[in-house]
Order: structure tokens, then sequence, then C-alpha cells
């Protein structure tokens, strides 16, 4: 969320729109069409959020 580029407002518009397309069972690519805050995180962090998680969240199971 901190990292943003559009500030930690932004980044927590991102984290809460990124986990209801999770819930909803949409992709990150698809949410990100209708919510420009993810889409600015996208752009940034790209699509593979697992690649992130793994090498910054050692503590999350995949």
């Amino acid at each position: 969320m901190h990292g943003h580029p559009q500030g930690t407002t932004a980044g927590g518009i991102a984290f809460t729109d990124a986990i209801q397309a999770v819930v909803s069972g949409r992709s990150l690519k698809e949410a990100a069409e209708d919510s420009p805050a993810l889409r600015s995180a996208h752009k940034k962090w790209g699509a593979d959020n697992r690649g992130f998680f793994r090498k910054n969240c050692h503590f999350l199971r995949f």
C-alpha cells in the first residue's frame, strides 16, 4: 500500500479492490480495468502477484 505510485490512500483502494476481485472470482488484470488505483499498481508491479509475495512475504503459502 505504501509503495503505490499515487500514495497510500490509492494503495489501500487498490488493495481492497484486489481482495474484492479475488473473492468474486475475477482476475486482477480484469479488475484493474474497472479500478484506476488497481490499474496503476498493476502497471507498476505486474499481474503476477505470486512472484512478489513469494519474494517479500515468505510466511504466505501458495
